[in-house]
């Protein structure tokens, strides 16, 4: 699916699938004190999702960090079906 959405620690992430110069990124997307934050990740030169670097607040990161392996996961899963 090029766009889906997934509950993740009590969490509604929005993905979507897009392709920058040939290569594969997901734009991740969910609300903080009702205000959309996005982030994105791609593969890394080990094929391993990754988010990429970006300026976002610290307890930001903390809460993707704590979810990277389920939105991997949920990544791979929607990658499979496609």
């Amino acid at each position: 699916m090029e766009f889906f959405n997934k509950k993740i620690n009590e969490i509604d992430f929005s993905f979507r699938r897009v392709f920058y110069g040939g290569n594969l990124w997901y734009h991740i997307t969910f609300n903080e004190n009702n205000k959309p934050i996005t982030f994105r990740m791609n593969k890394d030169e080990h094929s391993i999702w990754k988010m990429q670097n970006q300026e976002l607040p610290i307890e930001l990161h903390k809460l993707i960090q704590d979810s990277e392996m389920k939105i991997v996961d949920a990544i791979i899963k929607n990658e499979v079906s496609n």
